[in-house]
């Protein structure tokens, strides 16, 4: 029995790592796994920037699965997560207007019945870092209580800001270096007190409706200075410091 078990464990790795596809059982993907004890997925590396990141679209999914069969009153507000502003050009066309939010509604219901959370997120922020502290060998960091995830386009219906909180606060870690490598940090820098930091996230669940708590299993801080890049741009660095939690 345990030879079988292994190799259909082998067997489903071995699938996901040739095709690019996950297997699932019960919903829950069983070949995204480094160990199945552990249950690391397998695009998840400490230190590295390739965990997929949280939207509000990932979340508004999660918030909507028991809602199944009463989705069409979230037509509108798909369109318009889909298209845009375009979708006031399309008003226009009172006929093509429906049937596009018919479409949205089927789009919708297709996402929602398909969607399940992973085993890990990233969520990259701006934060600062404050004066250093000898006796630690560390900077204080502005850390995140908690992420506001919101829509960019007009919704109504369905939650335009979704919040996570984090549940494992007094557990986040400073910046650490000695006093010789801060010494030079800060000069390279010009003593810019800007930072990004990356969270990764696990164990998301929903408390209410728009309300999420999390647990943060690892911080990553970038050495780049908030104010020169772009939010996309923010998840292609790679981090100087990485904690585990």
């Amino acid at each position: 029995m345990k030879i079988l078990i292994t190799l259909l464990i082998t067997s489903l790795l071995t699938a996901c790592a040739v095709n690019g596809q996950h297997s699932y059982i019960g919903g829950k993907c069983v070949s995204c796994w480094n160990n199945p004890l552990t249950q690391e997925p397998l695009n998840y590396a400490a230190g590295a920037n390739n965990t997929e990141v949280l939207t509000w679209h990932e979340l508004m999914l999660e918030g909507l699965n028991g809602k199944r069969d009463s989705l069409d009153i979230y037509g509108e507000d798909y369109l318009r997560y889909q298209y845009g502003n375009k979708v006031v050009s399309m008003k226009g066309n009172e006929i093509a207007y429906q049937r596009n939010v018919n479409q949205a509604v089927g789009d919708l219901k297709s996402a929602v019945s398909s969607h399940s959370l992973k085993p890990a997120y990233q969520v990259t922020v701006s934060s600062k870092i404050d004066g250093y502290d000898f006796e630690k060998q560390e900077f204080p960091v502005m850390l995140a209580e908690s992420f506001i995830l919101q829509s960019d386009n007009n919704i109504n219906v369905l939650p335009k800001e979704i919040v996570v909180s984090v549940n494992n606060v007094n557990e986040l870690p400073n910046l650490k270096m000695a006093a010789n490598e801060a010494e030079r940090f800060l000069k390279k820098r010009r003593n810019s007190r800007g930072i990004y930091v990356r969270y990764v996230l696990e164990n998301i669940e929903m408390d209410v409706p728009g309300i999420f708590s999390a647990r943060v299993k690892e911080v990553q801080f970038i050495d780049v200075k908030p104010s020169i890049v772009t939010r996309p741009d923010k998840e292609k660095f790679q981090p100087i410091s990485v904690v585990e939690i």
